[in-house]
């Protein structure tokens, strides 16, 4: 017995033909240890020049705290770590 129209599946689905990945798993890792390296450097964190990069700005600026997160800069500027695409020491 064939089932009703109304009961058949009638959209074809293309898996994984077209999909987005939004975040950059390896690049998150690289900015952690990027962050890691200045806080858990035995120098002033104070005195270590960063350049961060998100998708609005480049910022070169110095970083004073951290949280899970956020980052603080020298100038009280709160930045989300999942906005930042790039962090170098200069």
């Amino acid at each position: 017995m064939e089932k009703p129209k109304l009961f058949k599946n009638s959209n074809i689905i293309g898996n994984n033909k077209e999909s987005c990945l939004l975040t950059n798993i390896e690049n998150n890792n690289d900015i952690e240890n990027e962050l890691n390296k200045v806080f858990n450097s035995f120098n002033n964190i104070y005195n270590t020049k960063v350049k961060i990069i998100t998708k609005d700005r480049n910022i070169d600026t110095y970083l004073i705290s951290r949280t899970k997160n956020n980052i603080m800069t020298i100038n009280k500027e709160i930045i989300p770590i999942k906005e930042i695409i790039d962090l170098k020491i200069k």
